[in-house]
C-alpha cells in the first residue's frame, strides 16, 4: 500500500512541475528570450492595426494582433486584481488579407510578421514594465527605448482595462 502512495505522490509532483512555467527568461546581455509556447497561454484579445513598432504602420494592409498572457499571471490577477511580478504579455502581429477563395468582404489573418512583448519585473526595470520587439531571428528581443511612448501608452491602457473578451485585464 505504501508503494501505491509513493507512486501517486511522485506522479502528482511530476504533473505539478510540468504545469509550472518559468518566469520570463533573459540572456546574459539582458535580451528577452521568446517563449516557444506562448500560443498555449491564456488568449486575451485580438484587434486590427495595433502595434508598438513603426514597422507595422508601414504595411499595406492592417495587421491583426493577438494578445496572450502567462497562465500563472492571469490566475494571480483573477485572485488579487493585480498583475504579479513576472507577468508577460505577448503581442503576435499577423498579416491580413481581403483576398480569399470565396471571400466577398472582410479580412482574415495570415502569417506572423512580428512578435512583441511587455514584461513586469520590478527588480530589473525601474518603471516596473519593459517592452520588447523581437530581433530578426525571432529568438531574442532587446528592450525598446524608454522614449517609445506608443507601446507604453498602449500597454498601460490595455493593462488597466477590465476583464472581458475585448480587453486585457489590468
Amino acid at each position: 500500500m505504501a508503494r501505491v502512495w509513493i507512486v501517486l505522490l511522485a506522479a502528482t509532483i511530476a504533473v505539478s512541475a510540468q504545469e509550472t512555467k518559468p518566469a520570463p527568461q533573459f540572456t546574459a546581455d539582458g535580451k528577452l528570450k521568446r517563449p516557444a509556447d506562448y500560443r498555449e497561454w491564456v488568449y486575451v484579445t485580438s484587434g486590427v492595426g495595433m502595434s508598438y513598432s513603426a514597422m507595422a504602420g508601414s504595411m499595406q494592409s492592417p495587421a491583426f494582433d493577438n494578445v496572450f498572457v502567462r497562465p500563472e499571471s492571469y490566475r494571480a490577477f483573477m485572485r488579487t486584481g493585480k498583475w504579479p511580478d513576472g507577468t508577460m504579455f505577448v503581442l503576435e502581429l499577423r498579416a491580413s488579407s481581403d483576398q480569399g477563395s470565396i471571400l466577398k468582404s472582410g479580412r482574415f489573418q495570415k502569417d506572423v510578421v512580428a512578435i512583441e512583448a511587455s514584461v513586469k519585473d520590478e527588480r530589473r526595470f525601474p518603471e516596473k514594465w519593459a517592452y520588447f520587439g523581437f530581433d530578426a531571428d525571432g529568438k531574442t528581443a532587446g528592450a525598446m527605448p524608454k522614449g517609445n511612448g506608443c507601446c507604453r501608452v498602449t500597454m498601460r491602457t490595455l493593462r488597466s482595462s477590465t476583464p472581458s473578451f475585448s480587453s486585457i485585464p489590468r
